[in-house]
């Protein structure tokens, strides 16, 4: 949201300023919404594991949330005086690189955000037709194939990290020779019982 104003500050001397006080709007209302919605659910315990649901749902509302800022550079980076498209070539970089280190450790809600946000930056800066943003377009096309890059090697290393985890406290509650619940295993599951 802040980034929000700052982008409806930079751009508000320009002809559009209506249409970004509702872009600025759907973007507040976007998120107050997930946030209520978070809000609403009681707090419990974090689970370890996070299901299929909550996957589909983070890369939904990632993409919902990158089509919000991708349609910032495409309705207003043609129209936008020099200053207002550097605000907005930061911003856009800004958000692409934070949305996908924010949300690394789920790959496929990382590429959701990125991806239309890249695609209204690339295609609002070819609107222009000027031939200065051309070196812009393409640097911000590899940015986004290093970073999902990035994304993918992190999650893969945190996926074998988990299951080494996982491998490693199994073998220490079971016993080598006999291939059966040691007494380590058994003290972890009386607590769990008394409790």
């Amino acid at each position: 949201i802040v980034n929000g104003v700052v982008l409806v500050a930079a751009l508000w001397t320009s002809a559009q300023s209506t249409l970004l006080m509702v872009w600025l709007l759907s973007l507040i209302v976007f998120c107050m919404a997930i946030y209520l919605r978070r809000a609403q659910r009681p707090h419990k315990k974090r689970p370890m594991i996070i299901s299929a649901r909550v996957m589909r749902l983070s890369s939904i509302y990632g993409g919902l949330l990158g089509s919000i800022w991708g349609l910032a550079p495409l309705l207003f980076f043609a129209q936008s005086s020099t200053h207002g498209q550097i605000v907005m070539i930061c911003l856009t970089s800004g958000m692409i690189c934070s949305g996908a280190f924010v949300l690394a450790t789920l790959p496929s809600a990382a590429v959701s955000f990125t991806l239309p946000i890249t695609l209204g930056f690339i295609i609002g800066v070819l609107q222009t037709g000027e031939a200065v943003f051309i070196p812009v377009a393409i640097l911000t096309i590899v940015y986004l194939v290093a970073i999902v890059r990035a994304v993918m090697t992190f999650s893969l290393l945190l996926v074998n990290r988990v299951l080494s985890q996982i491998t490693s406290e199994k073998a220490a509650e079971t016993d080598a020779l006999t291939g059966l619940p040691n007494r380590m295993c058994f003290k972890g599951r009386l607590e769990n019982v008394i409790e």
